[in-house]
């Protein structure tokens, strides 16, 4: 799954975030957004807010507005028509739904659970505003406890100001045929939204501007209590969250203390001009930031194992995993994300994903009956034996390894899994990325 929120903001992020508030008296921001109440803010009332958040993200971003931001509020209704539009326009519903079908059979979906509408629905559940790259207006839901406004517009109109500079639209579309490199440009978007939101918030807070009844609002409201978000699937919950929490941790170094360093402006820019690669060089900032590190994915070639599968049998899609994703496999994804330990890269992975070197997943279907093959490429053979013996019992039929290969076949057929699990293992390949 692509890093599904891109744009869209996951309003949970903003407790999780969140320094202890001191309950210190109002100052301009906060009086203007107010707390303890529910009340909608006015389109009058927004733009104030936006006009006031401006010079500070400029200040902490370190960058200037090219020109002016426009400001929208709207409903529900039109929230959810442009999180599919936007989803849809990166991660077209047939390879949603491909997806679906491939994670299922890996164990990483629940039969019968669709993928693309909860993805929507924590999303509705969770979004407060959203930055539209494509209109280059920002816009603020109605019902959004008014609490969460300055964060959020903190978090918007950095991605705003991205934008003007780096076209974020553009970089979505040059790199949304290779999921793990659109997971590492998801993860330098909301990374710079989320480390410019929690700088905000810092020093809204140390100021005295942020109550903590504030907090309390958050909290108490659908996107803070997080329902929804809470009861998905933790492939799911990795693909909302992670650009967010992990994304920060990246363009930090790993090194939360450097949240305040004057070079982090240049490290974000940095990141822009040359996106990481993967989620493992978001998991593990050395691998990207270190020369000596850089850790490149490697390219897996599979062929077409139609005719191994026998007559009928068509490949429908393909994808990748990445070691996000294969962490969930292994079991890490029971782990708790939707918490304040989650900026721990620890939680998000697990020693058997560690050492990842490239995968793909190939989805064959035949008159309704639907086959994955998923083919596993690791640094050294000790990673892929690591990697192999964490694989769950409910796969292991149709496990086979070979050095530094694992192949997994699962769905229909399964006394077939291991002989199909065999041919494929002898026909991998693997090459570094250009």
């Amino acid at each position: 799954m692509p890093a599904a929120a891109l744009l869209l903001p996951i309003a949970v992020l903003s407790l999780l975030a969140a320094p202890a508030a001191a309950d210190l008296p109002a100052g301009s921001v906060a009086a203007v957004a107010g707390s303890g109440t529910l009340a909608a803010l006015t389109p009058v009332e927004a733009a104030t807010l936006v006009r006031a958040i401006i010079p500070r993200v400029e200040e902490l971003r370190g960058r200037k507005f090219k020109h002016e931001v426009p400001v929208r509020i709207v409903g529900d209704a039109e929230a959810r028509v442009h999180a599919r539009r936007q989803l849809t326009r990166h991660w077209a519903e047939a390879q949603a739904r491909s997806e679906q079908a491939a994670y299922t059979m890996l164990g990483l979906l629940p039969p019968g659970y669709d993928l693309l509408e909860s993805v929507l629905d924590v999303l509705e559940e969770q979004a407060g505003g959203f930055y539209d790259p494509e209109s280059k207006t920002f816009l603020l839901l109605r019902d959004m406890p008014r609490a969460m406004a300055p964060i959020l517009i903190a978090h918007e109109l950095t991605h705003a100001l991205d934008d003007q500079y780096y076209d974020i639209e553009r970089l979505m579309d040059r790199n949304e045929a290779d999921s793990e490199r659109f997971a590492g440009l998801a993860a330098v978007v909301e990374g710079s939204g989320t480390v410019v939101m929690t700088r905000f918030l810092i020093e809204e807070s140390l100021a005295g501007r942020f109550k903590e009844d504030a907090l309390t609002e958050m909290a108490e409201s659908d996107a803070g209590r997080a329902e929804k978000l809470r009861a998905a699937p933790a492939v799911l919950q990795r693909g909302l969250l992670s650009s967010y929490v992990l994304g920060q941790g990246f363009l930090l170094r790993g090194d939360l203390t450097r949240m305040g360093a004057v070079t982090l402006g240049a490290d974000i820019d940095r990141a822009f001009a040359s996106p990481p690669e993967s989620t493992e060089q978001i998991l593990h900032p050395e691998k990207y930031w270190d020369l000596d590190q850089y850790d490149s994915p490697r390219i897996v070639r599979l062929p077409n194992m139609g005719r191994e599968l026998g007559k009928g049998w068509k490949r429908t899609a393909a994808g990748t995993l990445g070691e996000l994703s294969l962490a969930a496999v292994v079991e890490a994804g029971k782990r708790d994300l939707v918490s304040a330990t989650s900026a721990s890269p620890e939680i998000w992975s697990d020693h058997a994903a560690w050492g990842w070197g490239g995968d793909t997943w190939h989805l064959y279907e035949r008159e309704g009956e639907k086959v994955t093959i998923l083919a596993t490429v690791w640094d050294t053979e000790a990673d892929a034996r690591e990697f192999e013996a964490a694989l769950p019992e409910t796969l292991r039929a149709g496990v086979r390894g070979q050095g530094s290969v694992v192949v997994v076949v699962a769905g229909a057929q399964p006394e077939r899994h291991g002989a199909l699990a065999e041919a494929t293992l002898a026909r991998v390949e693997s090459g570094k990325s250009q």
